[in-house]
């Protein structure tokens, strides 16, 4: 039983924006074969030197996002048992990231961790005031690790 989670705070445009966003990995956003670019620096690890290149079938392309899209929901259900704001303007799971003038990626964590259940979590918009208050709050980051465990535990069936 293993997933990969990246956990982030945000700094949204708009600083309206609140609470908790998930990143998965879309399917239709990623490569069957990804090879970093040579400078990179992950080349000083020694994991990045001995498998340069990682290879994924189409097939385990869909099942990495339904499982990580499955997880996300989950993390999504503790947070709201726990009244930790999850965003609201628009979908609070995403397949890729978009950005201003029709572009788009899914980062490298997404796109070449072999982990079949990966997330990249957005924890809290840094451009919003009460986002930023509860951030500096030692009960609610508690709460919110509490919560990531609980999905855990129940993402795990224990």
């Amino acid at each position: 039983k293993i997933i990969f989670a990246s956990i982030h705070c945000d700094a949204l445009f708009n600083g309206q924006l609140r609470g908790t966003m998930i990143y998965v990995p879309g399917a239709d956003y990623r490569k069957t074969t990804e090879t970093p670019e040579p400078t990179s620096f992950y080349k000083k690890y020694a994991e990045a030197r001995e498998k340069q290149t990682v290879t994924f079938s189409a097939a385990t392309l869909r099942q990495d996002e339904a499982l990580s899209t499955n997880f996300a929901q989950v993390l999504l259900d503790e947070l709201g048992k726990s009244r930790i704001k999850r965003h609201d303007g628009g979908p609070p799971i995403r397949n890729v990231i978009r950005q201003s003038g029709g572009k788009f990626y899914l980062p490298a964590v997404l796109r070449t961790t072999e982990v079949p259940t990966k997330v990249l979590i957005e924890c809290a918009n840094l451009t919003n005031p009460t986002d930023c208050t509860r951030l500096s709050d030692a009960e609610w980051r508690q709460l919110f690790a509490q919560a990531f465990v609980n999905a855990l535990k129940t993402y795990y069936g224990s």
